[in-house]
């Protein structure tokens, strides 16, 4: 897909050319560690209106699924019906992250959203969570009007068939939660990075990216 798959991975060159906005997408992801105490963090992130600032929003989208309180998770259900396709997109991939009833209750509806990159991505969460219900759904666009679409149901029913449905580790979850916490705890400085803190700034973004299983070399 053109857009990114949690938190906005692929996003614009000029974005991810901004040290500051990475800082703050890496700070958004992390966040839903706290549960409703990052709502306000998460909710301000995603009233940004500039293409630039799509990571953020994306960013957003995956600490409400972090956060999986009774809020993030109405929060994402409100979102599932954004007019921003990309926005769209992240609610689906966030649901694989969750894979209760719930989200298979909202996948079912964005497979049927009118734009075919949103229903791939539903199609592909689908394929995560697995299980019977899972491969039910993915059947029903088995015959959609655009070939990549029917082409990652076919991959995503193969795999939900043969796959146990998702768990989620929360023994892992909280570990990496509260590694977290303490990198965020770091003391912070507007004055130039040095080597040290530009590692330690590293190190936290990439705690951050393990809470949503979204980083990469």
């Amino acid at each position: 897909r053109g857009s990114s798959a949690s938190g906005g991975a692929s996003s614009s060159g000029a974005a991810t050319a901004d040290p500051a906005r990475d800082v703050r997408r890496s700070t958004i992801l992390g966040s839903g560690c706290f549960g409703d105490r990052s709502i306000p963090i998460i909710e301000a992130a995603l009233q940004t209106q500039g293409e630039d600032d799509l990571p953020l929003r994306n960013a957003a989208v995956a600490a409400l699924a972090t956060a999986g309180t009774e809020r993030a998770l109405a929060l994402l259900t409100r979102l599932a019906k954004n007019e921003e396709a990309d926005l769209r997109e992240e609610v689906a991939m966030a649901m694989a992250w969750i894979g209760d009833e719930m989200a298979l209750a909202l996948l079912a509806k964005l497979l049927k959203d009118e734009e075919a990159s949103v229903r791939e991505a539903a199609v592909e969460a689908l394929g995560h969570i697995g299980g019977a219900k899972a491969t039910a759904l993915i059947q029903t666009v088995m015959a959609d009007e655009e070939e990549y679409v029917r082409s990652s149901a076919e991959e995503a029913h193969n795999d939900s068939a043969t796959e146990a449905p998702f768990v989620i580790d929360d023994k892992e979850v909280e570990s990496k939660a509260d590694e977290f916490r303490k990198a965020l705890a770091a003391p912070g400085t507007n004055k130039p990075a040095t080597e040290e803190e530009e590692k330690k700034g590293e190190t936290r973004k990439y705690i951050a990216g393990l809470l949503v299983g979204n980083y990469s070399d």
